[in-house]
């Protein structure tokens, strides 16, 4: 299992890709994670990893851009050698009834069979409001029981813990179809972000849940830094001293 930050959590900095890129090299992290629309050229990009030593654990891609610019999308990643793009988010509008789950079962399918033709994978992120009650029953499990089995999923542990739901379970449940998970601390009944280590989430339970279920990247990330640098370098530090515990056993 290999570590990264998305960079949403550096956005404050008035940095070019290669001092943020560089501020990533200087942790002991494996990679990043940032977006398809943030980026001027992939063959740039895919030298400021390389000259950094660092990969690029996904893509994420906002629903334009797959409606739109699926194809250009699919070069960018085989020029970053990147097999996995993430759908960051969806509003709550997609999820307030059960007609609107399965109709947006249907559009992640959709994804998932086009980027399935051009050998990439599709996985959807979650935030809280897909775990709300829709006639009864979880909107994110109607949407299980319909989506196609090629939509996998970046499970962000903190909305899920923010949501009432037990984000351990979750990732338990949902098996090999979570190839990336979010490691996001938060104070789940309030909602409210937190330094990883400070919060409720336990990065040590989830890692070693993580570990056994396959998943290939764990991914840090801090909504709403009050210090950017100093969320890296803590959030970078605590997530692979988690995970290294769960190797070292």
């Amino acid at each position: 299992m290999r570590t990264a930050i998305q960079l949403y959590t550096l956005r404050a900095l008035d940095e070019s890709l290669d001092q943020l890129v560089a501020r990533v090299a200087s942790t002991p992290l494996d990679g990043v994670e940032f977006a398809y629309e943030s980026m001027n050229s992939p063959t740039d990009v895919a030298s400021t990893l390389a000259s950094h030593d660092l990969e690029l654990a996904n893509f994420s891609a906002s629903v334009e851009t797959l409606e739109t610019d699926e194809a250009a999308l699919a070069e960018a990643c085989e020029t970053l050698d990147c097999e996995t793009v993430v759908l960051p988010y969806l509003d709550p509008s997609y999820f307030d009834s059960r007609d609107r789950v399965e109709a947006t079962a249907d559009l992640l399918s959709g994804f998932a069979r086009t980027l399935d033709s051009h050998g990439l994978r599709f996985l959807y992120h979650n935030h809280a409001h897909e775990f709300a009650d829709v006639d009864g029953e979880v909107a994110f499990d109607v949407l299980l029981d319909r989506v196609d089995d090629r939509v996998e999923f970046e499970l962000d542990l903190g909305w899920v813990g923010t949501a009432g739901e037990d984000p351990y379970a979750r990732l338990e449940a949902l098996g090999d179809r979570v190839p990336s998970i979010h490691v996001k601390d938060m104070y789940f009944a309030t909602g409210e972000f937190a330094s990883l280590g400070d919060g409720d989430l336990d990065a040590s339970q989830a890692m070693r849940i993580a570990q056994a279920q396959g998943v290939e990247w764990a991914i840090f990330e801090h909504d709403e830094p009050a210090d950017p640098v100093v969320e890296l370098e803590n959030g970078a530090s605590r997530l692979v001293n988690a995970v290294e515990r769960v190797n070292s056993r």
